[in-house]
């Protein structure tokens, strides 16, 4: 599987993608997996525009269910990419940490907690040491 520059090997592309930020590229990695000769369009280098810019964080979201369902399916995808990964890519598994200043935030982040595990999502609640351990710089009282 590979994915050629425009006008390489002298053949026609089954598809054209404009743009080799991550949704370019994972859109073009998924159609050449599946056998089609695949060109990708860029004024850059892959990665290099908005895709650059952003922490690259894959994080579940649970404003609605559609966006649960969509951001979890999207964090299941990259965990099967990763297998295929080369061993020098970059992909570290960090979590997502939510802190709570009151007991009202606390109360939150427990439903929060328990929201996720009703969807097999895997959440913890940190006392305030774990939470001090885990980011060492946040204020006392967290």
């Amino acid at each position: 599987m590979s994915v050629r520059p425009t006008g390489s090997a002298g053949r026609s592309a089954d598809a054209i993608i404009v743009g080799a930020g991550i949704v370019g590229a994972a859109i073009a990695w998924y159609l050449a997996r599946d056998g089609l000769a695949v060109d990708v369009l860029d004024s850059g280098f892959a990665a290099g525009g908005t895709t650059a810019g952003g922490m690259g964080h894959i994080v579940v979201m649970d404003d609605s269910p559609a966006q649960l369902a969509l951001t979890r399916y999207s964090q299941l995808l990259v965990d099967d990419l990763a297998a295929e990964l080369p061993s020098d890519c970059e992909l570290d598994r960090c979590g997502t940490l939510w802190v709570a200043e009151d007991d009202a935030q606390l109360d939150a982040a427990r439903l929060k907690r328990d929201y996720y595990m009703a969807h097999h999502i895997p959440a913890e609640m940190l006392d305030e040491q774990q939470t001090r351990e885990a980011e060492p710089e946040l204020r006392p009282g967290l």
